[in-house]
C-alpha cells in the first residue's frame, strides 16, 4: 500500500508539473510565437488570382508542371449571379473544351456566370487557398467536387516512421496539440517530424527494400517492375494500406476546413460525389500469403458462383466477383464488390471511402449533396458515353452532369436560381 501511494504521488506530481510547463509554454505562445508542430504541413501559400488589366484570371501555375487551370477573366465583383465551381481535373474538364466542362453547361442553363476554378493534378491542401480565393469572390453559391487525386499524393513520413504511417500520423496529432512537445521537439531537433508533400523524392533516402517498393508504389503511374505478377508481400501492403487510410483522414481534415472558410463567410455551399469508370482493374493487389505461386495457381480457377479461389483480401478477388455479379444482372452486389476490389486496390486514384466522406461531412454540416457516383452506374454497362477515361467525362458525360447539376441547384436554392 505504501508503494503504492509513493507512485501515485508521484504521477501526480509529474502530472502537475507538465501541466505546469504547459501552461508557461502557452502564455509564451500567445504573447510571442505559437510553438505547436501539427504533423501536416500548413496549407501552400500562393497567389491564387492575378491582374489581367481592369480583369482578374487564375494566375498561371505555381505547382507542377500538369497543375492546368483554364484562363477565364472575370471581374471583382459580379454583375450578375455568380457560381464558383472548385475541385481538380474533373472540374477542369481534361481532355474535352472549356465550353463542354460542365461548369460552362451549368452556368449557361441558369443564365449566371459559372467560374471554372478547376485545377489539375492537384489535392485537398492545395485546393485551401483557391476556397479563401473564391470567397473574396463573394459569390452566391460555391460548388465542390474535390477529391480524385488524393491517393496520388506523394506525401509520407521518412525512413521507418513511414512503415507505420496512420499510427504515427494519430500521434503526432495528439502530441502536435501541445506547446511544451512542439518546444521539446525544436530542441531536440526532430520539429521536421511529419508528413512531407513532394512531387519527387530521391531514391537515395530510402533505407530498406521495403521502402524501396513502396516507393515504386507511390510513382504515378506505379512502378509494377518490382512487384512478381503485379502482388505485393503481406508487408507492403501494410504500409499502403495505412497510408491509403492516412490519406482519407487527411482527406476529410481538409475538406472540412474549407467547408469551414466557405460557411464562415456565410456562402452557400453544394458539394458532390466523384464518380468513377466501373470494373478497372486493380493495379496492384496485396495478398497476406507469402506463398505466390500459390497464388497464381489459385488465380486459374475460376468458380462461376464464387470468384476466384482466392484470400478473400485480395483486389483481384472481388474484382472477378464483380464481374461475374455483374454478367448475372446482380447490379447492386457488383457494385459493391466492385467497390471493395477498390478499396483494396493498394494504388488506386481514387477509392469508395472518399466518396463516403463527402457524404459524411455534407450531413455533418447540414450541406446539399449531389451523389454524383450512385448516378453515373447507370452507365457503368456502356462507359464509353459517359467517360474519357477512368475519372475524366467525355463531351456527352459532362453535359449530363450540367444537366443533374442544374436541376439539383434549382431544388436546393429555389429563391437564388429559380
Amino acid at each position: 500500500m505504501k508503494y503504492f501511494r509513493k507512485a501515485f504521488l508521484g504521477l501526480l506530481t509529474a502530472f502537475l508539473l507538465l501541466l505546469t510547463i504547459e501552461g508557461i509554454a502557452w502564455i509564451y505562445a500567445l504573447g510571442v510565437s505559437d510553438l505547436r508542430v501539427p504533423p501536416l504541413p500548413s496549407p501552400p501559400k500562393y497567389d491564387v488570382l492575378c491582374s489581367w488589366g481592369q480583369l482578374q484570371r487564375l494566375c498561371p501555375d505555381r505547382g507542377p508542371e500538369y497543375e492546368r487551370v483554364r484562363p477565364e477573366v472575370f471581374t471583382q465583383k459580379a454583375e450578375r449571379k455568380r457560381i464558383v465551381f472548385i475541385g481538380e481535373s474533373f472540374v477542369y474538364g481534361l481532355g474535352i473544351t472549356a465550353q463542354e466542362a460542365f461548369p460552362k453547361q451549368v452556368g449557361d442553363s441558369l443564365g449566371v456566370e459559372a467560374l471554372n476554378f478547376g485545377r489539375c493534378g492537384t489535392y485537398a491542401s492545395r485546393l485551401v487557398p483557391i476556397v479563401e480565393a473564391a470567397v473574396m469572390l463573394e459569390p452566391d453559391l460555391i460548388v465542390l467536387a474535390t477529391g480524385n487525386n488524393e491517393h496520388t499524393m506523394t506525401s509520407f513520413f521518412s525512413g521507418s516512421w513511414g512503415r507505420r504511417p496512420l499510427r504515427n500520423y494519430r500521434i503526432l496529432q495528439f502530441l502536435g496539440q501541445f506547446q511544451s512537445y512542439g518546444a521539446l521537439s525544436r530542441l531536440i531537433g526532430t520539429g521536421d517530424l511529419r508528413i512531407q508533400e513532394s512531387f519527387e523524392r530521391e531514391k537515395s533516402f530510402l533505407e530498406a527494400d521495403i521502402d524501396k517498393k513502396v516507393f515504386a508504389a507511390r510513382r504515378r503511374p506505379p512502378d509494377l517492375s518490382v512487384f512478381e505478377d503485379a502482388l505485393a508481400d503481406y508487408r507492403v501492403r501494410a504500409v499502403l494500406e495505412e497510408e491509403q487510410r492516412l490519406k482519407e483522414l487527411i482527406f476529410a481534415d481538409q475538406l472540412q476546413h474549407m467547408v469551414d472558410i466557405v460557411q464562415a463567410a456565410q456562402i452557400p455551399i453544394l458539394l458532390t460525389t466523384l464518380p468513377q469508370k466501373a470494373f478497372i482493374p486493380p493495379a496492384l493487389s496485396g495478398t497476406q500469403r507469402k506463398d505466390k505461386r500459390t497464388i497464381l495457381e489459385a488465380r486459374n480457377k475460376r468458380d462461376i458462383q464464387q470468384g476466384l479461389l482466392l484470400d478473400s483480401s485480395v483486389a483481384f478477388f472481388h474484382f472477378e466477383q464483380a464481374e461475374q455479379l455483374w454478367r448475372q444482372g446482380k447490379r447492386q452486389e457488383a457494385i459493391e464488390a466492385y467497390e471493395r476490389s477498390i478499396s483494396l486496390d493498394l494504388v488506386p486514384d481514387s477509392t469508395p471511402e472518399i466518396n463516403a466522406i463527402i457524404a459524411e461531412v455534407a450531413v455533418e454540416n447540414n450541406i446539399p449533396l449531389v451523389d454524383l457516383r450512385a448516378r453515373a452506374w447507370q452507365y457503368a454497362g456502356h462507359p464509353q458515353s459517359f467517360f474519357l477515361d477512368s475519372v475524366h467525362l467525355n463531351a456527352q458525360g459532362a453535359k449530363i452532369v450540367g444537366e443533374w447539376l442544374t436541376e439539383d441547384i434549382r431544388s436546393f436554392f429555389p429563391e437564388r436560381f429559380p
